[in-house]
């Protein structure tokens, strides 16, 4: 199993361990749902800390994507909002914590080409393979975990697939071109 499987899983082991320590029953306390209890509501994606100004915010849970080493980061897509077409030099993993991811792995930016990766998938972004993604208009916000080792470069690239000339800043990603009109 891969360093990065391995300290993926690790983390969410132990981080139900500590949840399951912490979450002893106080006096008082309303009784522990069983199974067969209803579900509660979803967490709201809102609640997400975002980094002010940024239009394309990401919160460091653990490591630095820019240092060599494993890092885990959330990061909130909002509706209407899209990477252009791109690949990195390391593979990350992906889970949709809330909201549906949409992806495409074509060198063509089109949103309406996208396929969706829904709530509670995990998926990888491989290394060396080119890819954009995002969040369609009308949903709520996309919520992503996403794992792996630095040093993360981006590197975006044209039509023919082949990595720009000039490489855009990665920190501001652009909105999705405005749907046309219905004739």
């Amino acid at each position: 199993m891969h360093i990065i499987a391995k300290l993926f899983l690790g983390t969410a082991l132990l981080a139900g361990a500590v949840t399951g320590a912490l979450a002893q029953a106080q006096p008082g306390d309303p009784p522990i749902p069983t199974y067969n209890d209803p579900p509660g509501p979803l967490p709201n994606p809102l609640n997400i800390t975002m980094h002010p100004g940024s239009v394309f915010p990401e919160n460091r849970v653990f490591g630095d994507p820019s240092k060599p080493g494993i890092y885990g980061m959330i990061t909130t897509w909002q509706p209407g909002k899209f990477s252009r077409p791109h690949f990195h030099n390391t593979d990350r993993f992906v889970y949709v914590v809330s909201g549906t991811w949409w992806v495409s792995a074509s060198n063509d930016f089109d949103p309406k080409t996208t396929y969706p990766i829904p709530q509670g998938t995990f998926a990888v972004d491989l290394a060396n393979k080119v890819h954009w993604d995002g969040n369609r208009l009308g949903g709520p916000p996309t919520v992503l975990y996403i794992v792996g080792e630095g040093p993360l470069t981006n590197i975006s690239v044209g039509h023919d697939g082949k990595p720009l000339a000039v490489q855009p800043n990665h920190q501001q990603r652009p909105a999705a071109p405005a749907a046309a009109p219905a004739p």
